[in-house]
């Protein structure tokens, strides 16, 4: 048992006490606990009858967004398969995991809205996996509430804090592995009936035994809820690449965060991902969208005058940040509602910036703004 979560017998009240302080939690005495893994097979068959999975052959299973290719670098290690469950359960594959009709036990027990006020009920999904000994998940990250139950086997989770995230080496918004890290270290033991993992907790997953069956819900977060509907906020039109500048350090500062995260999001994601993010000597193509950034380009200084549709933009976006901090605890050290935060930030930014500047720009213009000053604040962001 790792020392990273609290242990609780299942109650109702319990699921929604671990989800209100979002403390990791392992849950005991379920009601399908101890089931054997013809038992827990055979429950599968019965509740999903044909489905589409995800299959891999590997033993490091990557889920991977077919329509985000622009990046390199993802491994084709799942594809997609379709039939009925007896007949994909009995394959020899490494991970298989599908999508289907929820159990009513799992619908009784997790798949309900905790963060009702804003969210309407029944936003809920759920997935079933089934692995051989060794088959690990990719370490990651959901937006949601995660429950995730062990129906038969044993697994083991690897568990980060959100305050990690600038250690994660998380790929970048159009890599096929979104929200995935790039870490691929050894993990720590952890089994578990029922583990609840909180929003933006990065978990490492791998089977023990011979052969595991789990199932797992989601459902709506807060933190997702705000997280999207940023995107809702109109963004006025840029003129130039210093009004977009300028909205990138308004944003952080109606947020109240540090200017600095520009630098963490050009370190941590794209630099070793995007070639024009990196510096580098070499000179081989022509094409100006694949030359190395040179920092001598960059303007010194971004002179704009703040027009009343950006900051009434600026306004929303602070305000909706603002709920996020009321909304969901910090921990007892503090920073965990700051490092979610943050992450969302950096989501929004460089979303944001890929948009207005296309993905072969957007590295070279975080990078421009690093070192530059606006007439807000006259010190560099490093």
């Amino acid at each position: 048992m790792s020392s990273c979560c609290e242990t609780r017998d299942w109650a109702s009240s319990s699921s929604v006490a671990a989800v209100r302080g979002r403390r990791p939690t392992v849950f005991r005495k379920s009601p399908t606990s101890g089931l054997s893994v013809v038992e827990a097979s055979a429950f599968l068959e019965e509740s999903l009858g044909r489905i589409r999975a995800k299959r891999s052959e590997r033993s490091l299973f990557v889920f991977s967004d077919d329509s985000r290719t622009l990046y390199g670098g993802a491994e084709a290690a799942s594809v997609s398969v379709e039939g009925e469950a007896a007949a994909l359960f009995g394959n020899e594959s490494s991970y298989l995991s599908f999508s289907g009709p929820s159990p009513p036990h799992l619908r009784e027990l997790f798949l309900r809205t905790y963060d009702a006020r804003e969210i309407a009920e029944g936003d809920v999904s759920s997935f079933a996996w089934v692995a051989n000994r060794g088959a690990t998940t990719a370490a990651h990250y959901d937006r949601n509430h995660n429950f995730h139950q062990v129906l038969a086997g044993e697994k083991k989770f690897v568990l980060w804090s959100p305050l990690r995230w600038p250690r994660m080496a998380l790929y970048p918004f159009l890599h096929a592995r979104d929200r995935q890290s790039r870490l691929d270290g050894a993990t720590e033991p952890f089994a578990s009936e029922i583990l609840y993992l909180p929003p933006y907790w990065f978990h490492r997953v791998e089977t023990t035994s011979d052969i595991s069956i789990a199932v797992n819900a989601w459902s709506a977060s807060r933190e997702n809820f705000v997280a999207t509907t940023l995107n809702d906020v109109r963004v006025p039109p840029f003129r130039t690449a210093s009004d977009a500048a300028h909205f990138v350090f308004g944003f952080l500062k109606a947020a109240g965060l540090r200017r600095s995260l520009v630098a963490d999001l050009v370190k941590t994601r794209l630099a070793s991902t995007i070639q024009v993010c990196d510096d580098d000597d070499d000179d081989d193509d022509d094409d100006d969208d694949d030359d190395p950034f040179d920092a001598a380009r960059c303007p010194r200084r971004v002179d704009v005058v703040a027009t009343e549709n950006v900051t009434a933009s600026l306004a929303k976006l602070g305000a909706k940040v603002a709920s996020l901090r009321e909304g969901i605890p910090d921990n007892a050290a503090g920073g965990h509602a700051r490092a979610v935060v943050e992450t969302i930030a950096l989501d929004y930014i460089e979303r944001l910036v890929v948009f207005v500047f296309g993905p072969n720009r957007a590295c070279p213009f975080l990078r421009c703004i690093m070192i530059s000053t606006d007439d807000d604040d006259d010190q560099s962001v490093l």
